[in-house]
């Protein structure tokens, strides 16, 4: 399904809304920690090798273990340095200290995305779009990917249609792909060819391009096979 930018994060106070992009375990952090975490922050501005930034924020959370921003800060850079497993583990530990926290999820959403990681991904983002439904039509994407690997597609198609739905200035182009992709399993062919036309008018990229034609022309294959099978006299 390719990979999509997660857009920026913002901070939201509304209904539904229950997740925050501060973690509030930082309020709690003790002296020590926090400036072991500022150390972090200034070695990584000033182009230091990622050791060092990696250094003091191991020692953040050495200090207090709680400390779900510097936990963030541990993945991202291990991401970076494409230290996957360590990532993972320290975007979860993240979440494990403070579950209403939002930065983390999107990040592990996508490296097990990346992975192919079907069951984690929809777990992931599940948990996502518990704290915040309203806000990230990406999670509601991701989601419907995982589903649909999973075989899930009842679900699938839920989550993509949620996400087409707020996804209104179409910033990730893959969510009328992916519902056009399930609509096709589902033999909702007239639906599934509306959603590829989206796409097709979405992107530029010649390879995009032609998997959408792709696309276009096995649902009009599989289309017209099914006529056919019906007969003339069938509705």
């Amino acid at each position: 399904m390719g990979q999509n930018d997660l857009g920026q994060i913002v901070l939201h106070r509304r209904e539904q809304v229950e997740g925050l992009t501060i973690s509030v375990t930082s309020a709690l952090a003790p002296d020590d920690a926090k400036k072991a975490f500022k150390k972090a922050l200034e070695a990584e501005k000033k182009g230091h090798l990622p050791e060092e930034a990696q250094e003091s924020l191991r020692k953040a959370v050495g200090i207090y273990p709680k400390y779900a921003v510097a936990w963030f800060e541990l993945g991202r850079i291990a991401a970076q340095e494409n230290q996957k497993e360590e990532a993972e583990r320290c975007w979860e530990r993240a979440i494990d200290v403070d579950p209403k926290y939002v930065s983390p999820y999107p990040m592990l959403a996508q490296l097990e995305a990346g992975e192919s990681h079907w069951p984690k991904l929809i777990e992931v983002t599940g948990a996502w779009l518990r704290l915040d439904p309203v806000d990230y039509a990406n999670a509601w994407y991701l989601n419907a990917v995982g589903n649909y690997f999973s075989g899930n597609l009842a679900s699938a198609e839920q989550s993509a249609r949620q996400g087409v739905k707020l996804d209104a200035a179409h910033r990730i182009p893959k969510l009328p792909y992916v519902l056009g992709m399930i609509l096709m399993q589902k033999r909702a062919y007239p639906e599934a060819r509306e959603q590829m036309q989206v796409y097709l008018h979405l992107v530029s990229k010649p390879a995009d391009v032609n998997e959408a034609q792709k696309q276009l022309a096995e649902i009009e294959r599989l289309s017209s096979g099914m006529n056919v099978a019906r007969g003339p006299d069938q509705p």
